[in-house]
Order: structure tokens, then sequence, then C-alpha cells
């Protein structure tokens, strides 16, 4: 069943991406933060998280920048992401044939670590696919719009060709995530630049791409700042 999830990533996370020469936003933290701050402003981030957290498909790409990479700002963010309610999804899918039961099991986990980590895309994913198996359409679709919006987010900050046009991510599991959106499968080799880059090789490909780059440069920030307290 592992295996026959891990084709169902692929196909649901696949997005057609060109990699001509494209314009790129790369985010500005420090007005993301200052903009997120305003209390007074539809842009607020708590109006921001909790428009996001009821599923409201009327947030812009604008806002989804800012809730994106204001993320970081905020108390409990997690870098590294991973929790033991994944895990258990983890084991439920492990299993060769799931019943409805463990569907449900794995829409009641993802809820709740998603309440930890609300940006993971696998979680995300998983949540969309467990919401389709117990016959939730509605919901599932819901999900899955937040998720290609997340992954349009992060496209629109960089094509991870170098170091200087890398991917913007916050955190460590959304980079080798980006690959397998892309359709690329990850070699083995990592490496984190001087410029705060990660550059994960990929195997070969139509495209000739030898491997990506990713800005983790917020995510070594925050565990600075995680280790300091």
């Amino acid at each position: 069943m592992k295996k026959q999830l891990i084709i169902i990533l692929l196909l649901t996370f696949f997005v057609s991406y060109n990699y001509a020469q494209r314009k790129i936003y790369k985010p500005n933290y420090k007005k993301i933060e200052k903009e997120i701050n305003k209390k007074k402003s539809d842009n607020y981030y708590p109006k921001l998280f909790a428009r996001y957290q009821n599923n409201d498909t009327t947030l812009t790409e604008e806002q989804y920048t800012l809730l994106f990479y204001g993320a970081p700002s905020q108390p409990g963010y997690i870098p590294y992401g991973g929790s033991t309610y994944s895990d258990s999804t983890g084991k439920l899918y492990d299993k060769k044939l799931l019943t409805l039961a463990d569907y449900d099991s794995a829409v009641y986990y993802e809820n709740i670590g998603l309440k930890i980590n609300p940006f993971s895309l696998r979680d995300l994913n998983i949540l969309s696919y467990s919401y389709i198996k117990t016959g939730n359409d509605s919901l599932a679709n819901l999900i899955n719009f937040k998720k290609e919006k997340i992954i349009k987010t992060i496209l629109s900050s960089g094509d991870g060709r170098t170091e200087e046009r890398g991917f913007f991510v916050i955190m460590v599991s959304q980079e080798y995530d980006m690959l397998q959106i892309l359709g690329f499968d990850f070699s083995g080799e990592q490496t984190l630049t001087q410029t705060g880059c990660d550059y994960l090789g990929v195997k070969e490909n139509k495209y000739n791409i030898k491997g990506l780059f990713f800005d983790v440069n917020k995510i070594l920030e925050m565990e600075k700042k995680l280790l300091s307290n």
C-alpha cells in the first residue's frame, strides 16, 4: 500500500512546469512581516490564517504569499515539520489493504497534524486523498485547492536552476515534495551552499537538469533561534 501511495502522491502532486525564463517574485520577509502585523488590515495574520483554516477559496495569490512566508514569524512555527500524528498516518498507509475505518483514522490524524504544520504539502495531499476514500469529495477538493495554491506560491519564488533563483521554502520536507511535484527523483546528493541554499541532485530526466536549489535561509535562521532559547 505504501508503494501505491507514493504513486498517488506523484500523480496528485505533479504539475506542468515551464523551465523557460520567467518573472520571479522573491519573498521580502521584512515587508511581509510589516504587512501581516497591521491589526486593522484584512491581511493581519490571525485573520488570514483563520480564513485559511476555514478553507476560504477567496484568498488571493498575494494573501497566500503573506500566509506562507509569514508563517515563520508566528508562534509555534516548526521548520523541520513532522509529528506523531503524521507518523500514525504513515503506519496506516504501510498496510497492504486499508479499510474505511483506516481512512477515517487518517483523516483524524492528518487534521490534527495540520494544526501543527498547516503548510505541509504531503499532509495536505494525504488528507485530500483520505477524504476521497471516505466519500467526502467536497472537502477533498477544498484541501487540494489549498495545496495547489501553496505549490504556486513556491513556484513563483524561483525556478531552482541557480542559487540566485532557488525556490523559497519554509519547511525541509517541502524541498523533497517539490522535487516530486516537478516530476524529479532525488539522487541522494545534497549540499548546503554558502548562500543558504540546499542543492538537491536529481536523477536523469528529460530536462537534463542535474539538480535544483532551494533557499532555506529562513529555516536556518529559525533553527538558530530555537537552539538559542
